[in-house]
């Protein structure tokens, strides 16, 4: 098959993860640094292991979602990533990057040795309208777990790159008053580790508590139904000893459903 690559982006999300023209994807990532992403990684370099076969294709100049996708792939091929059923719910081990993610009823917990970071979805918000979420009917196939919300979806995806989080919504959130010009999810934090803020608000470093960087989470994305590009950014509240990290996203102009595409 043949891919115009100024469509590259496009395709790729929309082969992989569905039709663009009926969602607005919200797309994150816990992985390794030597792809140069949205990553949740590993600042051992000792331990990180990428594919030889992606490397040698310079996946760091691709496009971000030809990047997202050609991991999801080798995750999907290689039973490594693949979602293996404990005695407490589902795990994804990902070998390239030395971490587990837990699969919980209330979210997800990533552990790396001895040190633990979870996230659980906490609220939506649109302009200063809460948005109802409903308790989760979850979905698993070979390296991707779902958490459906009904208003939203939350869903991983296991690959060499790291493990994918992305947030799926299908329809703009129903709110009194004018359209609101930005969306909020907020997740709960918890674990060992204390998520910092980087200068740009685009990703974060987790932290032992002697300040010792043990992951990183970054290399973030949003595109509304028609594959554009949306402005966004990152915060972490901290409050009582908690953290809460905030995804705010400007659809003022983005598209949800829309008509049909071949």
């Amino acid at each position: 098959m043949l891919v115009n690559l100024k469509n590259l982006d496009r395709f790729r999300l929309h082969h992989l993860y569905g039709r663009l023209d009926r969602c607005l994807f919200l797309i994150l990532l816990l992985g390794t640094g030597a792809w140069k992403l949205f990553s949740l990684q590993s600042e051992n370099r000792e331990d990180i292991h990428a594919a030889p076969a992606v490397e040698s294709c310079k996946t760091a100049d691709m496009p971000l979602a030809a990047q997202y996708a050609i991991s999801a792939a080798i995750g999907r091929d290689n039973s490594d990533y693949h979602a293996v059923n404990k005695d407490e719910g589902w795990s994804l081990s990902n070998p390239a990057n030395r971490f587990r993610a837990d699969m919980q009823s209330n979210g997800v917990s990533v552990v790396v040795g001895r040190d633990d970071w979870t996230m659980c979805l906490e609220c939506l918000e649109s302009g200063e309208t809460m948005v109802p979420i409903a308790h989760p009917r979850t979905q698993m196939r070979e390296n991707r777990f779902e958490y459906d919300h009904g208003q939203i979806s939350v869903w991983y995806v296991n690959g060499p790159l790291g493990l994918q989080q992305g947030f799926t919504l299908r329809q703009r959130p129903v709110t009194s008053g004018s359209q609101p010009d930005a969306l909020t999810v907020a997740l709960r934090l918890g674990g060992s580790l204390r998520a910092a803020l980087n200068s740009t608000s685009d990703g974060l470093s987790l932290l032992r508590q002697d300040g010792t960087a043990v992951l990183t989470y970054g290399g973030l994305a949003a595109y509304d139904a028609n594959g554009r590009a949306l402005r966004v950014s990152l915060n972490v509240d901290t409050e009582r000893g908690g953290q809460t990290l905030t995804i705010r996203v400007d659809d003022s102009r983005a598209n949800y459903p829309l008509r049909r595409r071949a």
